[in-house]
């Protein structure tokens, strides 16, 4: 009887042909044209013959960060509500969504931070945080992460927040 071993593992990446061994790379293309999802199908023979059936997976390139944009500068009383309104976009997004978290700055430090939460990516969201700050000039900064948590901040500077 002889032993059946391992003849073949036949890979392809996207429906097409990527290999005949254990190992496949994908290329991450520095033009990010390679950015997205991509099915991995894998079938191992054996010496007599016999195929597994095809094994598929997912692998995601995202190689470049998102960018979020917070167009206006809001204002508001102590112990109002701030709104603030943003967008992350993803230059070719791997999924439809991304998380964006913020970060309140006065002059010296950080004064309050917002936590991650998810986002569409391209839609405008808006977020209202209760303002209970000193009266005082501060910076909001929308920080916004991919699913590869590739991150990237966008600002709006300057963002007054006045007395009552």
């Amino acid at each position: 009887m002889a032993s059946s071993g391992l003849d073949k593992v036949a890979v392809t990446v996207d429906g097409e042909a990527a290999g005949d061994g254990a190992e496949v790379s994908i290329a991450a293309l520095g033009d990010r044209s390679c950015d997205c999802e991509h099915v991995v199908e894998l079938l191992v023979v054996d010496r007599a013959g016999n195929a597994s059936g095809i094994r598929r997976l997912t692998a995601r390139i995202d190689a470049q960060h998102p960018t979020a944009e917070v167009p206006r500068r809001p204002t508001v009383e102590r112990g109002g509500t701030a709104w603030i309104t943003f967008r992350v976009r993803d230059a070719k997004p791997c999924a439809p969504t991304a998380q964006a978290a913020m970060k309140i700055y006065d002059s010296r430090r950080l004064a309050r931070s917002l936590p991650w939460r998810n986002c569409a990516i391209g839609s405008w969201e808006t977020r209202s945080f209760s303002c209970r700050l000193a009266p005082g000039a501060y910076s909001v900064r929308v920080v916004a992460r991919a699913g590869a948590e590739n991150a990237t901040v966008g600002a709006a500077e300057g963002t007054r927040f006045v007395r009552p």
